[in-house]
């Protein structure tokens, strides 16, 4: 027999055998509902591929929308890369036996098509920054879930996935937000994983991530824990460790120079002593490709001034 449950995009499978109690640790949901089947083992694989299959369907559906709005005002309709990559993502919606990988394969090319459009028209520099947040999926947690991100490792978390608590320290806060937690009577951190997502289609220039983070543990200093930013094979990353409940804003400046088409961001765990680790309005500004890009008017910490930023929505 199998039971599942879902997690965002993915399953996390468990097979018993001879065993009538289950015992697993359900993410937080609006109504306190988990999704589960009990089903021949035989018909396991077929089972998880159809689910999968279905959510990033749902993924794309959601994708589509944001790209013809892209297309109409960002391109005022005579983008071909990203008409073609629409139409070609609404015809495989079509076909029943399109498979889990060509979903992802389409889930790439059609986010590369869209970003590549939006970047299109921009022309930042280090005295015109431009926030570009709407790349990250679901930045602050807005959804009601922490659909867009997956988790890797932290198995030994009791909580993990979307928490819809609030905890405020000055200008950082947390406010629906994505953790890992272990209570404190578990005697040892969260070890290593990462909280994370990667996007698509981002042209080569200067970036700042940032993210309200809480990296904190009853027992001990913290470490282990930073917000990162993975272009390839360079990872550049910013360490933070707060007091319980006091997340604190945490930027890493970084830049791509154009030879991967993937960034990939979120919250790196190693070996951390942390037993709460929480992430919250995950926000990315672009600088420009600009030599200058990482100074003028962005600050020798690697913030920037707030009224120097231009909105791109």
């Amino acid at each position: 027999h199998i039971i599942h449950r879902l997690i965002e995009m993915d399953l996390v499978v468990t097979t018993l055998y001879n065993t009538t109690t289950v015992t697993c640790n359900v993410p937080e949901t609006d109504d306190g509902s988990i999704d589960w089947a009990i089903i021949p083992a035989k018909n396991a694989q077929a089972y998880v591929d159809a689910i999968k299959a279905q959510y990033r369907k749902d993924y794309l559906y959601e994708l589509l929308n944001t790209g013809w709005g892209v297309y109409f005002e960002y391109s005022d309709g005579t983008n071909l890369e990203l008409e073609n990559s629409l139409c070609t993502v609404d015809s495989a919606l079509l076909q029943d036996s399109i498979t889990v990988d060509e979903l992802d394969i389409l889930c790439r090319q059609l986010n590369t098509a869209i970003n590549n459009a939006r970047f299109s028209t921009i022309h930042a520099t280090s005295v015109n920054p431009v926030d570009v947040t709407e790349v990250i999926r679901n930045a602050s947690f807005d959804t009601g879930d922490a659909s867009g991100w997956d988790v890797e490792g932290l198995n030994s978390a009791y909580n993990l996935g979307y928490q819809g608590a609030s905890y405020y320290n000055g200008g950082a806060y947390l406010s629906q937000f994505i953790e890992g937690w272990l209570p404190t009577a578990a005697g040892t951190g969260l070890g290593d994983g990462a909280i994370k997502q990667t996007i698509y289609g981002l042209p080569a220039g200067n970036y700042i991530l940032s993210a309200d983070i809480n990296a904190s543990s009853d027992n001990n200093t913290t470490y282990g824990v930073s917000l990162f930013a993975q272009d390839g094979s360079t990872t550049s990353g910013t360490s933070v460790s707060t007091y319980p409940e006091q997340p604190q804003h945490v930027e890493v400046s970084f830049t791509l120079d154009g030879t991967s088409s993937e960034l990939t961001i979120g919250v790196m765990l190693e070996n951390a002593t942390a037993n709460w680790v929480a992430a919250d309005n995950f926000q990315l500004i672009y600088l420009g490709n600009g030599n200058d890009a990482l100074l003028g008017d962005a600050n020798l910490d690697g913030t920037v001034n707030i009224s120097d930023v231009t909105c791109l929505i």
